[in-house]
């Protein structure tokens, strides 16, 4: 669904795409913005704040999606969430025993594209 060239991996591109078009979908007031329930619960309280780096309470585009696909950067302190949770669900080298933390930051990711 989200591996477009099938070559059984996910590219930036190709979450950025998906992240991109659920924004649009739950972003109900077409304000640019998701706010805390347009997220529906799809991040925690903690990583609203993370992620928000103005403390607007709302996140825009480009506090939500893959930092580097924007021409502006955010602040290095803060990082977009959809960007956190590439990061952790495509992490190499694992020790042996931490698949299910692997497993759990696919299934985090996941949340944020469909």
């Amino acid at each position: 669904m989200f591996d477009t060239d099938n070559d059984a991996t996910l590219d930036p591109a190709a979450v950025n795409k998906a992240a991109s078009a659920l924004f649009a979908k739950l972003d109900r007031d077409h304000n640019g913005a998701l706010g805390k329930r347009e997220l529906g619960g799809r991040l925690s309280i903690k990583e609203l704040a993370v992620a928000d780096p103005d403390y607007d309470g709302a996140l825009t585009a480009e506090e939500y999606l893959l930092r580097h696909l924007f021409l502006r950067r955010a602040s290095p302190a803060k990082h977009p969430v959809v960007e956190r949770r590439f990061t952790a669900a495509n992490r190499t080298g694992m020790e042996r025993g931490c698949q299910g933390t692997k497993y759990r930051a696919r299934l985090a990711l996941l949340c944020l594209l469909k």
